[in-house]
């Protein structure tokens, strides 16, 4: 799985990735692995990371099978259409598997 290394990244249900360029078969094996383990996550940082926006709208995509993603941060990444109605999704969940910071 390609996205193996990011994992290990993962420290108390929080990934913060800055400055570390992914992919779209990065991006996508990440996805496959939030499926395999839905509870991996409940904080994302996405900083710097070269994503187009049918990269960050696969993350997304997958981020809202997360009930319990509770923090998403993306910064310099290109947001458009298609990420943007990823995190609409998770923005319209109620309590408790609201969103408390974007």
């Amino acid at each position: 799985m390609v996205a193996l290394p990011i994992l290990f990244k993962i420290k108390n249900f929080r990934l913060k990735l800055e400055n570390y360029t992914l992919n779209a078969g990065i991006c996508e094996s990440f996805a496959k692995a939030i499926e395999i383990f839905p509870e991996i996550l409940d904080s994302i940082t996405l900083a710097y990371n070269g994503l187009k926006d049918i990269d960050l709208h696969t993350i997304i995509e997958a981020l809202t099978k997360l009930k319990q993603i509770k923090s998403i941060s993306i910064k310099n990444n290109e947001i458009m259409n298609l990420s943007t109605q990823g995190i609409l999704q998770i923005l319209d969940r109620s309590i408790p598997d609201n969103l408390e910071e974007l």
